[in-house]
């Protein structure tokens, strides 16, 4: 089995092989590049993964907000009402906090409550996101220091959702991507277009291996939801990654020495991490490498020779992926077929205690032969309560409880380090 697994904080993990890391006090500051200086410092994956489903959970919100406030339906101060209005506009120059947001939430809370179609205790769990945020710029003494500089919604009956967001304490740019919003979008539509569709790979990367592939295959609704817009030529000049990567270049020129990350929930996370290849394909100096790609709760979006170009990119020090996964969460084994792989490291939080790192190779788990991850599917639905759970798992609320409920072992642990380990990722 070409499966590496790091087992921590309990559980019994006997079917991989467990490499056993010991926890550190702080970031890999002390990694050394090939120039001499320290790599850069990075976050613990507790934190990368906090900060990453906070940053994917304010999408949703915002998509309401936004909906409701074109209708003239929020009360707040003018001058918050037009900085909301303000970050669809594409001018990068606007932005809204975290305060912001809360004060249009409070100052209309009684409205959200009766009008929000969904579970507002479980569905807006995301006030807390921005109180995440709101605490952290408070403690640093700047409330502009983590800013949501564009949240484009225009024609999302058609076009995948995205914002972009600013955070001057991590050094960092977030690329987020939008999940699954049911109402009045394409975004079902998309999901269920899971047959393959075929896309080349560009020379370079070609000639970085003898064994790479000239082509490899993706799930045709998330790359056609990104590549694919059959509105271009009448309404919109650039295709959708064109549109994005445009903005996110525009803010790392004002800011060069950040760092790019790219998340999202659900579709979202499969949509960033498609971005996320992406860019790392390309040889453009303008983004630095490597880009750094955090899933929540994603489906897979392409095949075996997706799997070893992405492994090679990582090895080429272009991307990091962590992918974060609930064990019971459903949505995190689609597409069911056998042809789809997921890739990189995965986080799978179990439903009681414990975690497993889990570097993705050649193959599956024992769950997946040919008949894909039916099985693991079919494990979810085996009663009304096991089925409710499963829905439960997939929601943001349930990540972020078991995250948290497994901080101690997380904080000791570095996307990095683990990058640098080649017991976990090498070719054995």
């Amino acid at each position: 089995m070409s499966i590496r697994s790091i087992a921590r904080s309990g559980g019994s993990f006997a079917r991989y092989s467990v490499h056993s890391m010991r926890p550190r006090s702080s970031s890999l500051s002390g990694l050394i590049g090939a120039n001499g200086n320290p790599i850069r410092q990075w976050d613990s994956l507790y934190d990368d993964a906090e900060n990453m489903m906070q940053a994917s959970y304010v999408s949703y919100p915002l998509t309401f907000l936004l909906r409701e406030a074109k209708k003239g339906n929020l009360q707040s101060s003018d001058r918050i009402l037009e900085k909301l209005w303000a970050i669809g506009d594409g001018d990068l120059s606007t932005y809204i906090i975290a305060e912001d947001v809360l004060d249009i939430a409070n100052n209309n809370m009684q409205y959200i409550r009766e009008t929000y179609g969904g579970d507002f205790d479980v569905d807006f769990g995301w006030l807390r996101s921005f109180e995440h945020f709101a605490k952290k710029t408070r403690e640093a003494g700047d409330p502009e220091a983590i800013s949501m500089l564009e949240f484009d919604d225009h024609g999302e009956h058609s076009r995948l959702v995205y914002g972009i967001a600013l955070n001057k304490l991590r050094k960092r740019v977030t690329l987020i991507f939008r999940g699954t919003y049911s109402e009045g979008t394409a975004d079902w539509r998309r999901n269920i277009q899971a047959d393959p569709c075929k896309v080349s790979l560009p020379e370079h990367l070609l000639e970085m291996s003898r064994d790479a592939s000239s082509h490899i295959e993706l799930h045709r609704g998330f790359y056609e939801y990104m590549f694919a817009n059959k509105e271009r030529s009448h309404k919109y000049q650039l295709e959708r990654y064109e549109e994005i990567i445009d903005n996110v270049l525009g803010v790392l020129k004002d800011f060069p020495d950040y760092h790019l990350y790219i998340t999202g929930h659900s579709l979202g996370g499969s949509l960033a991490l498609l971005v996320a290849f992406h860019v790392a394909c390309s040889d453009s100096p303008l983004v630095p490498k490597p880009v750094t790609c955090v899933s929540v709760g994603s489906p897979c979006i392409g095949d075996q020779r997706f799997l070893n170009t992405f492994r090679m990119l990582e090895r080429s020090r272009r991307i990091r992926y962590l992918r974060i996964s609930n064990s019971n969460d459903p949505v995190a084994n689609l597409p069911p077929f056998s042809w789809y792989r997921h890739v990189g490291i995965n986080l799978n939080l179990e439903k009681d205690k414990g975690f497993q790192l889990i570097y993705q190779k050649e193959c599956e788990d024992d769950n997946y032969d040919k008949y894909g991850r039916w099985k693991t599917l079919a494990s979810n639905f085996t009663s009304p309560s096991t089925a409710k759970a499963a829905v439960n798992a997939h929601y943001l609320t349930e990540y972020l409880r078991r995250l948290s409920r497994e901080k101690a072992g997380l904080q000791g642990i570095y996307l990095e380090e683990c990058y640098q380990d080649e017991s976990i990722v090498g070719d054995e």
